[in-house]
């Protein structure tokens, strides 16, 4: 699924939910698998989202988009690592 489906609604019922924290992987900026450049509107979205969890007192580190390409199972392993070791390190929401 393209990352351009996420939607801005998903990430803060995720969080009024209960969950610590939200990650976001998508393509490489100019690779979209779809040729939508979904990422684009993605990145911008995710920057409005952590502007409105800074006003609504959420910790923005808790937010995190990354881009990659499908062929870099290490550098996901990695970054998805260092993210739970941050949401660990901020602690559980409420």
């Amino acid at each position: 699924m393209c990352s351009g489906r996420v939607d801005l609604e998903f990430i803060l019922r995720a969080f009024s939910n209960g969950m610590d924290g939200v990650f976001i992987g998508g393509c490489r900026l100019n690779e979209c698998n779809y040729i939508t450049h979904g990422n684009y509107h993605t990145l911008s979205m995710v920057l409005l989202c952590k502007k409105i969890m800074e006003k609504i007192g959420i910790n923005p580190e808790r937010l995190r988009i990354e881009f990659m390409s499908s062929g870099e199972g290490n550098l996901f392993a990695e970054v998805v690592d260092d993210f739970v070791k941050t949401v660990k390190e901020l602690g559980p929401i409420g």
